[in-house]
């Protein structure tokens, strides 16, 4: 009996042990993720740090109370004990809970401190998260609205999203509301590809072409790396898979229609506001050559600017400072196509008769 004991005693501690480890390790799906700024990693450390703190604390209260329901068990012969006030003992554990208190409150309020400290920032935003949702807070505009953490794929099915006529081929983001692209088509295409690389990008829905004979379009969304260094290191990475990719389809010698989002400016035509953004994602010299790179070096060819030459029209504006009514905007959305098809473009605009979101549709018509 008290081998049996024993060996249960163990397993016990091992499983009280191992399951917060593993359900709550910082790579698990059930933890917050870890933040790009300084603030947001301290908070994500303290979640931690509280988090294992009270673990702990379960850990011990309830291995001391299981322990005691098993070894002091009525079969076995023990009585209950007759407890006495015990001043001294009742101090320590007051005492106790009272530096775990102070020891969790430090750190907490140092945290909420520099959380709250804007002094040095270039716009205020405060970020409430709810469950499925995300309030944002512009102080100082006096801006708040709320933002869906995933789209149900239902809503993307129903009749408003459905167009008479064509048939929709889409790839979305594994994780819900992340990102995602689409092609409407009125011809059954020939092959439809969701990749063009073995790599992280695959689960972030970020590209989907056809085939159709001679042509082929496709439809990408590139990351943006407004949200800090690693970002934009993935950015540059989307980047250059995208370039071998364009390389391998263009001595295919068809005609290659290259839509989307390239989160970046080419020049200064291209911005609004280009002297104070030199240094902002969407706008740093290495993506404005890499652009250049695509157009003088490798033969794609903007074709947006084969028909319009004009410098203040954008395709994207912030929500922030009345930009879309200011038309402070980028242009970061592209049609960036092979040379065998520069006879024909025939009309290029940017449609603004309804906003449909931050970005404007930008609609070009071809004769194929």
């Amino acid at each position: 009996m008290k081998s049996i004991s024993r060996v249960t005693r163990k397993f016990i501690y091992v499983l009280l042990f191992l399951a917060p480890t593993s359900v709550f390790s910082e790579a698990s799906d059930y933890n917050m993720p870890v933040g790009v700024t300084e603030v947001s990693r301290e908070i994500f450390d303290l979640h931690m740090l509280i988090m294992w703190i009270c673990v702990w604390i379960g850990v011990v209260v309830f291995g001391i109370m299981f322990y005691s329901l098993f070894k002091y068990r009525k079969s076995t012969g023990a009585k209950a004990s007759q407890f006495d006030d015990h001043f001294w003992l009742e101090i320590t554990w007051t005492v106790a809970a009272t530096v775990i208190l102070v020891g969790m409150a430090i750190p907490s309020t140092t945290v909420m401190i520099k959380a709250y400290d804007d002094r040095e920032g270039d716009i205020n935003i405060m970020v409430t998260g709810y469950q499925w949702k995300w309030q944002y807070k512009y102080l100082e505009d006096d801006i708040s609205f709320f933002s869906n953490l995933a789209t149900p794929q239902e809503q993307i099915d129903n009749d408003n999203f459905n167009l008479k006529g064509y048939t929709r081929y889409m790839n979305i983001a594994v994780k819900k509301g992340y990102s995602g692209v689409a092609i409407y088509s009125k011809h059954k295409p020939t092959e439809i590809i969701s990749t063009f690389s073995k790599s992280i990008f695959e689960k972030e829905g970020r590209f989907i072409s056809l085939e159709f004979g001679k042509y082929i379009i496709a439809s990408i969304y590139f990351p943006s790396g407004s949200s800090g260094e690693e970002r934009q290191k993935m950015k540059y990475e989307f980047m250059d898979l995208f370039e071998k990719y364009v390389k391998k389809e263009m001595k295919k010698r068809k005609m290659l229609i290259l839509c989307g989002d390239y989160n970046i400016a080419h020049t200064k035509d291209d911005i609004k506001n280009w002297r104070s953004n030199q240094k902002n994602s969407g706008f740093l010299p290495e993506e404005r050559a890499w652009m250049t790179k695509l157009i003088d070096q490798i033969g794609l060819v903007d074709a947006f600017r084969v028909k319009c030459k004009q410098n203040d029209i954008y395709t994207w504006w912030s929500n922030r400072g009345n930009a879309y009514n200011n038309n402070v905007g980028w242009r970061i959305d592209y049609q960036m196509v092979t040379s065998n098809l520069l006879d024909k473009i025939n009309k290029v605009y940017v449609y603004k008769g309804k906003k449909f979101s931050d970005h404007a549709p930008l609609v070009i018509d071809y004769d194929i």
